[in-house]
């Protein structure tokens, strides 16, 4: 949130990103499966499959997809 400038609006640290990325879609009437990859192919965030699964790889591109997100919001 504070890299997006966003104060966080939240008092827990958790946040469902497959949420927060099916939100605009569904407000369009698009219902679809949105893991990690799919997500970042939605919104134009680089995913590199080779490094999928690796803990440290999810959580930056995670945080690179909620900052994202927050932007389009």
């Amino acid at each position: 949130f504070e890299r997006a400038g966003r104060v966080i609006p939240f008092s827990y640290r958790g946040v469902d990103l497959r949420s927060m990325a099916l939100l605009p879609l569904a407000r369009r009437g698009e219902l679809e499966y949105l893991g990690l990859s799919e997500a970042c192919a939605r919104y134009g965030v680089a995913y590199d499959a080779e490094r999928a699964h690796d803990a440290l790889y999810d959580a930056e591109i995670a945080a690179a997809l909620a900052c994202e997100l927050l932007r389009e919001a």
